[in-house]
């Protein structure tokens, strides 16, 4: 998805799923989606393992809504 903060932040309310490629990085960059890992709202339903061998090392973390 293209765009800024605050569009990641509009859409998260209608998501129930969130399926992310964390790149395990340090990027010079004045947007990123925000972190699930820090909102209450969700919790951590599978992590993969770091893959490697590319530029980048990164991972595949999907996050579910916890219901209410």
């Amino acid at each position: 998805m293209l765009g800024g903060g605050s569009v990641y932040e509009q859409l998260l309310p209608y998501c129930e799923k969130a399926h992310i490629t964390k790149i395990l990085h340090s990027f010079e960059a004045d947007t990123f989606f925000p972190n699930l890992d820090n909102n209450p709202e969700w919790e951590k339903e599978n992590e993969e393992e770091i893959v490697t061998g590319e530029k980048y090392p990164f991972k595949y973390v999907t996050y579910v809504r916890r219901k209410k």
